[in-house]
């Protein structure tokens, strides 16, 4: 394979890789920035640096923080993929130079792409992949068996600082390569297997690496927390066989032109076949509409989030995406049931991710609950931090006029690249207690401060919702939400009493419609409809509905859910009951 073909093979898969990335994946690597933050700063790459793996991973980090630009993730993505494709290309050309392997270079990238779209997986990974097979190539390429041995004696410990247990992979590649050439002396090449088995051993020994899996295995390539995934070791396996597959062509004669062309044809349906397989398996579709999301509810895109559900949903976690975007734009008991709800686990789920309750807690005015699952979600982050949930760390201390804490995290944020002047801005507000109060988010927040904050796993509407409520009756969201809540609960007893306790029927001028539709629905006494301005066009409509639905026994038509589909009438008559 000549020089040029390998050429043009990286910028088609550059290519290609892009676009799907760009079409399929781009919330992906908004999602995977905020879970990772790159300092500017000495102490920072000291002490990323001085441990085994560390140079891959300060590259990682540094290459992460452009995930936040657009096109950004997709670029660096496709770049470093194909620039491990080409070096694969290199290598079986150095092993089988008349035989071009097209479906061993993919073969091996896949893989890579496969680990990119874990939310688990560091580039690290890849970084120190690429390290590996730059330090193949240049073993391969040297026709000396003494030169060699003491180019993998100085790169076993290289690979090991700067790259982590690759140095192992390293190892065993090497060995396999000269088990296909004569001679006895070349099993002096152990003595690189023990080399590097005895540093990973000794970084073990004196506590620099925390475990011997981590020592020998690429579960260092992944959050430490979250269980391994078996890619990851597909990766690895997959480069010894792809020297085993290449060397033993390394004696092939050179191929006619259209035995080339038929074999390189068989090979690129190969490819297809397996990235229609495997792409779907691998590729966490499950989570592309989460991701897209969260990028929305982190970027405060109410009206993208609403947009974005109109379609049918059945992931409570979308749900409660979408109930908190109507409520940050004060439509949650208006227009809710406009949107697909299937109870009360689409408005809170203490399943949900700590993110999104975090935001949810945030919305509702609860400051010790947001401030709680931003810590934590927090600590889980990889290194550094993560930039998202120290913003919100910076935001409920100022809120509290935890001065010192709030700004700890804001000299943090302030050594980052895209955060540092959202942190120098925050500045202005430290031991200002009149500034947070004319701030139009700080400020409503602290009027919503209570004396007692209600630490629970679950939401407790006749609590947090109730104090939230009576502390800063200007906030509609923490009534709306306790109303909401027992609407989808279907608890009517409980909503009729929360009428009486968080609205003020003196001075109302009409209910949400959502909570006039229930309370037509609910109510015994028709001399309260006034109380509660309800108009007599919404009785009969209800009156229209309860004639209607007898005639459906169960079983609306089209025309009916058309008329009536977006009422709370219909939700509480033929919805599937999916209590929280």
């Amino acid at each position: 394979m000549s020089d040029k073909k390998i050429t043009l093979f990286g910028i088609l898969l550059f290519g290609i890789m892009f676009l799907f990335f760009q079409q399929s994946y781009l919330f992906h690597f908004y999602y995977i920035e905020q879970h990772q933050l790159f300092l500017f700063s000495k102490e920072y790459f000291y002490e990323t640096i001085n441990t085994p793996g560390g140079l891959s991973l300060y590259i990682n980090e540094f290459l992460i923080q452009f995930y936040l630009l657009p096109y950004a993730g997709s670029f660096i993505t496709s770049l470093l993929l194909t620039m491990a494709g080409i070096l694969i290309a290199l290598i079986c050309k150095r092993l089988a130079p008349n035989m071009p392997l097209y479906f061993l270079y993919c073969y091996m990238v896949l893989a890579l792409m496969f680990m990119h779209f874990k939310t688990n997986y560091l580039i690290q990974g890849t970084i120190a992949y690429l390290f590996l097979l730059l330090a193949l190539y240049g073993y391969i390429r040297m026709f000396s068996f003494k030169w060699r041995l003491v180019y993998a004696a100085i790169c076993v410990p290289l690979l090991f600082y700067g790259g982590g247990p690759v140095s192992i992979l390293f190892a065993i590649c090497i060995i396999l390569y000269e088990m296909f050439y004569p001679g006895w002396h070349k099993l002096s090449v152990l003595l690189i297997a023990v080399e590097a088995v005895l540093i990973a051993v000794w970084s073990v020994y004196w506590g620099i690496m925390g475990s011997f899996r981590l020592a020998f295995l690429p579960d260092i390539y992944l959050y430490e927390e979250l269980s391994s995934n078996r890619v990851v070791y597909e990766l690895w396996i997959r480069l010894p066989i792809l020297f085993f597959i290449a060397l033993l062509f390394r004696n092939r004669k050179p191929l006619t032109q259209k035995r080339e062309v038929m074999e390189t044809v068989l090979q690129f349906l190969i490819i297809g076949v397996a990235c229609w397989s495997d792409i779907p398996k691998h590729g966490d579709s499950k989570s592309v509409k989460m991701k897209e999301l969260d990028y929305y509810s982190r970027n405060e895109k109410w009206d993208d989030i609403i947009e974005a559900c109109k379609t049918p949903m059945v992931d409570y976690a979308h749900l409660g995406y979408l109930n908190r975007a109507l409520a940050e734009k004060g439509i949650l008991a208006e227009k809710m049931f406009l949107f697909d709800q299937h109870g009360a686990m689409g408005l809170y789920s203490a399943n949900y991710n700590t993110t999104l309750l975090c935001d949810i807690y945030f919305t509702l005015g609860n400051m010790a609950l947001s401030q709680e699952m931003a810590f934590e979600t927090y600590l889980l982050s990889t290194h550094s931090g993560n930039p998202r949930m120290l913003k919100r760390l910076i935001q409920t201390n100022l809120v509290y006029g935890a001065w010192n804490v709030a700004e700890k995290y804001i000299s943090i944020l302030e050594k980052s690249l895209f955060y540092k002047q959202w942190a120098k801005e925050q500045r202005r507000f430290l031991f200002n207690d009149e500034a947070i109060r004319l701030d139009p988010v700080l400020g409503d927040k602290r009027k919503s401060l209570v004396c007692d904050n209600y630490l629970r796993a679950a939401l407790d509407p006749d609590t947090d919702l109730f104090a939230l409520a009576r502390q800063n009756p200007d906030n509609h969201i923490p009534p709306e939400y306790a109303g909401a809540y027992y609407l989808l609960l279907r608890d009517s007893d409980k909503f009729m009493a929360m009428l009486g306790k968080l609205y003020d029927t003196n001075d109302i001028s009409s209910l949400p419609i959502s909570f006039q539709e229930a309370f037509v629905l609910f109510n015994t006494e028709p001399d309260k409809y006034e109380k509660y301005a309800i108009p007599q066009s919404l009785i009969r409509e209800y009156m229209e509905f309860q004639k209607q639905s007898l005639i459906m026994q169960n079983k609306p038509s089209n025309q009916f859910f058309s008329q009536f589909g977006h009422t709370y009438w219909y939700y509480y008559t033929f919805k599937k009951s999916n209590q929280a």
